[in-house]
Parts: structure tokens; sequence; C-alpha cells
């Protein structure tokens, strides 16, 4: 019964590629936003998972200032966003996710500015993702 199998599958090769990539970005879009710095933490900092509820203190969980500034890096990258230089007080894993929502939500009603195409243009490889005017 050689042949038997894949043959005539979808899935192969580019497709299997295809597939996982819309399988990734599915469950990203899926995830709160607690849900992805909770594996973010795991995967990065090693931290236990059952440990990461809202109410962790950072400090608790072996997170200084530097692995806040850290982690905030990762989380731009993860999410996206621009953390802003401001002084802001996040001591529970709650508060960050609420200050990532609350960027994000910023970030959403934004007017589109030359200059935030521009950088959505630069971060899309060229590819222009604002709305038509």
């Amino acid at each position: 019964r050689r042949g038997v199998g894949r043959q005539g599958s979808m899935r192969g090769g580019c497709h299997d590629r295809q597939f996982i990539i819309f399988t990734i970005t599915a469950w990203r879009t899926a995830m709160t936003t607690t849900d992805r710095i909770r594996a973010m933490l795991v995967k990065d900092y090693k931290i236990d998972p059952d440990r990461l509820t809202a109410d962790a203190r950072l400090e608790d969980l072996g997170i200084d200032s530097m692995g806040l500034a850290e982690l905030m890096f990762n989380i731009e990258d993860e999410f996206r966003v621009t953390v802003p230089d401001e002084q802001i007080q996040l001591s529970t894993l709650g508060d960050v996710a609420n200050y990532i929502d609350k960027l994000m939500a910023r970030n959403d009603s934004a007017p589109a500015t030359p200059t935030a195409m521009a950088d959505t243009a630069a971060s899309t490889g060229g590819v222009n993702t604002q709305p038509a005017s």
C-alpha cells in the first residue's frame, strides 16, 4: 500500500506552513492579554504557570525593575505596541495586562498620521494596512 497516506492530502509542504501560520495567528488572537503575557513569562522567565494569576505581585515572581524593563521590550514586540517613556506603577500581572490593553485601545483609536502610516508600512514589510481615505 505504498503511496497511501498523504496522497491527495491538501496538507503537504507549503500547505503545512500556511496551516501552522494560520493556527498560530488564530491562537494568538483567541488568547487574552493576560494569557499572552503568562505564556511569555513561562517561556522567557521559566515561571510556574500556576503562580501567574492576575493578582500575582511581579516582585514575588522574581521580576525586579530591570526584569520589568525587559518584559516591556518583549511586550512591545509581542503586542506590536510602543510603551511610552512615562513613569508607571505596575505591581501585579493584572496591572501589566490592563496597561497593555489600554495601550492597544489607545493605538486602535489614534488617528492615522503620516508617521504612523510609515511606521505601519515599515513594520509590515512595506505593505500599508491603513484604510484608504
